[in-house]
């Protein structure tokens, strides 16, 4: 199984992917229009970033200007629903299972989970210092922040209706990613390779 994901930044970036999925090709082609397996997708104005679901049939793509996670059937190209965020949203990233998108808003300081066999949102999490990475374990989402050197660690276990979820902080380094000034960030936040968490 291969997942893609890839940030939309820029038009210039837009027009490099080329991940592959397990049909077929991704292929983005101006802002806001994509090509998968020939279909034409609208992706909403200012599509910042995307991630597949784990069997490939669904596409989540974080649309930036309408504060929106677009859930996007990938055989038909339908948009299913188009689920609110917070402001400005960034990252997208389906965990491990399967079962949650996750979705970063800077502007808003939140990370957003989103159930995918309802399609409804189940928390706004709050996350200090302008969130756009998630990263999984088996056990955690690790989320990075643009303006806070700590990283922020929620426990899988406590997402679910009802429940409050877990997040405790760690340190990652004495600065924060913003205050590298223009420095490029990196392009994902990974786990160690035999992480047992």
């Amino acid at each position: 199984r291969v997942v893609a994901r890839q940030r939309l930044d820029h038009l210039e970036d837009a027009r490099r992917i080329g991940q592959l999925r397990p049909r077929g090709p991704f292929r983005a082609l101006d802002q806001g229009v994509a090509r998968l397996d020939g279909l034409l997708l609208a992706l909403g104005d200012d599509p910042e970033a995307f991630d597949f679901s784990a069997d490939g049939e669904m596409l989540f793509v974080s649309a930036e200007d309408d504060a929106q996670l677009l859930m996007i059937d990938s055989v038909s190209g339908k948009t299913l629903k188009a689920v609110p965020v917070g402001k400005e949203p960034e990252g997208v990233k389906t965990s491990p299972d399967g079962k949650l998108v996750f979705v970063t808003s800077e502007v808003a300081s939140l990370v957003h989970v989103i159930d995918v066999s309802s399609n409804e949102l189940l928390h706004d999490i709050p996350v200090s210092g302008q969130p756009f990475q998630v990263a999984f374990t088996r056990a955690f989402a690790y989320v990075r922040s643009l303006s806070d050197e700590r990283v922020a660690m929620i426990n899988l276990l406590s997402i679910g209706r009802g429940n409050k979820p877990s997040v405790q902080y760690f340190a990652a380094g004495s600065t924060p990613p913003k205050a590298g000034g223009e420095l490029p960030l990196a392009d994902t936040l990974a786990p160690a390779i035999g992480d047992a968490a």
